[in-house]
């Protein structure tokens, strides 16, 4: 980082872990990704993110940011939000489960999540795919 050696100290290590110098003996970036080291000779495998941080389409997508929007919305008892994954590393878009209040409509409460949400987060990070909650969830 430019003109930042504090922040750059922080963000580029050395391995921390001897296998990790086999792989690489310089410094390492602190990305954040999630990864292990698998084979002989050590290969790093990424498997996502240490955070609920994922990217689709190059944007970056906060899991939390995208329930807490939806969750807001009036109708909403409970929503979880997860990854749609399209290959191992590759996130397709995002699948909302939603539990409506009690005694409201699944479509009607969906209806004004879509209408409601995309005025707190933009319409990239809105859920491609809705689905109700299983009731013992």
């Amino acid at each position: 980082y430019f003109g930042q050696p504090e922040v750059t100290a922080e963000r580029f290590v050395d391995p921390f872990l001897p296998e990790l110098a086999e792989v690489w003996s310089g410094k390492w970036y602190k990305s954040g990704d999630c990864g292990r080291l698998v084979g002989e000779p050590p290969i790093l495998e990424v498997r996502g993110r240490m955070d609920s941080t994922v990217k689709i389409r190059g944007f970056k997508v906060g899991i939390p940011l995208v329930e807490g929007a939806i969750q807001d919305v009036q109708g909403v008892g409970l929503c979880a939000v997860v990854p749609v994954y399209e290959s191992p590393a590759v996130v397709d878009g995002l699948l909302c489960y939603i539990r409506p209040d009690d005694g409201l409509d699944f479509e009607v409460v969906l209806n004004n999540v879509r209408l409601q949400a995309v005025q707190k987060i933009p319409r990239w990070m809105m859920p491609s795919y809705f689905r109700p909650m299983a009731e013992d969830c």
